[in-house]
């Protein structure tokens, strides 16, 4: 199996508007699940287009 790492920031605000408001400035909103807490991150657009 292929493994990639993204670079990404932690974000604080949550749903819909600030997602919209994320897209608009080229960044994606992301969520990683998982153990107790589920992690809300960003990632830039352009470290996903050089994958």
């Amino acid at each position: 199996m292929k493994s990639i790492a993204l670079k990404g920031n932690k974000r604080t605000d949550r749903g819909s508007s600030d997602a919209k408001s994320l897209r608009k400035e080229d960044k994606i909103p992301a969520v990683l699940y998982g153990g107790k807490e589920s992690t809300h991150f960003l990632i830039h657009q352009t470290y996903i287009l050089l994958i």
